[in-house]
């Protein structure tokens, strides 16, 4: 029997590009999503979480499937969306790659990651998982509020899971729009102007700037950066969510069951992580104080009342 193939996409640097014939290793996984490390994990032995559900076969990556894993920028998602024409299944790493992977495919199997998938008008040959990022986004906020002093968000205008999470955090935050329009270098520029003292920077959930994880923890230098996926980037100061390692893993579940049902997809496309959010932090330093006015200063240094009278007295 040949080897299924599944077409793993993501958003970002077509230099990541690779095939996964084996079980992966460390060198096979490093620079790419760590969904690829919970999918091929949990097809190989269901162990929970999640639980199998009544599935009974275990996949091993290099026996019975490989991974062709592919990023595209936007603009290649949109036009020249990766090869199609041997993949049994799409494994979709993000909103914008599941409807970009509908229109090349439109019969193909596809399973996403995305946060509000009845907010998304997807077709009948689409499930996957939700891990309602934009809606722990408080969570995260009241998190790294604890290690920063002003709060800036990195926002993706136009895309929803960014602008949900966006709208929650109304007024608490700076929020600082990249328009899909922007350049790479344009994108830099607008990161690197939210760079200053006694700031952090909230990296809302969305694909590019997942894309870019890496350079954005560069572009701002030692400001601290913090992310709605605890485990990725492992550059950032931390994140609060759910692990994209532990969403392969639920994603991998929905793939395994579409094998057991003949290509089918389940009755019940869509699941939602039933697992509290976790919390990653890299160091726990107290949060910067904001500096004191002079007058704020000198009241502070100044003797109480109490004290100016005991010293008459004596």
């Amino acid at each position: 029997m040949p080897k299924k193939i599944i077409l793993a996409v993501a958003v970002g640097d077509s230099d990541r590009d690779r095939q996964i014939d084996r079980m992966p290793t460390s060198a096979d996984l490093d620079g790419i999503r760590p969904y690829i490390k919970g999918l091929t994990s949990w097809l190989a032995n269901h162990s929970n979480p999640p639980p199998p559900g009544g599935l009974t076969t275990n996949y091993t990556c290099g026996q019975q499937y490989k991974i062709l894993y592919r990023e595209r920028s936007l603009d290649e998602l949109e036009n020249d969306f990766p090869d199609t024409s041997n993949a049994d299944l799409i494994f979709c790493m993000s909103t914008t790659v599941a409807h970009a992977a509908e229109r090349a495919a439109p019969n193909t199997p596809i399973v996403a990651i995305v946060s509000d998938p009845y907010g998304e008008n997807f077709g009948p040959y689409v499930c996957g998982v939700s891990a309602s990022r934009d809606r722990v986004a408080m969570g995260a906020f009241k998190e790294f509020d604890k290690h920063v002093g002003d709060v800036y968000a990195l926002h993706r205008e136009g895309y929803p899971p960014s602008t949900k999470a966006k709208g929650w955090l109304a007024k608490k935050v700076t929020p600082v729009s990249v328009p899909d329009s922007a350049n790479d270098g344009e994108f830099e520029t607008i990161v690197k102007g939210t760079v200053g003292s006694n700031r952090g920077l909230l990296v809302l959930p969305a694909d590019r700037f997942f894309g870019h994880a890496k350079k954005i923890t560069e572009w701002t230098g030692t400001m601290r950066t913090f992310w709605f996926t605890p485990d990725f980037p492992t550059e950032a100061f931390g994140g609060y969510g759910y692990a994209q390692e532990l969403c392969g893993r639920y994603m991998a579940e929905r793939v395994a069951r579409i094998w057991a049902n003949n290509n089918g997809i389940p009755d019940d496309p869509w699941v939602l992580i039933d697992r509290d959010p976790t919390l990653r932090i890299t160091a726990r330093k107290k949060k910067p104080r904001a500096k004191l006015s002079a007058t704020s200063s000198a009241r502070k240094q100044r003797p109480k009342a109490s004290t100016r009278a005991a010293k008459r007295k004596k």
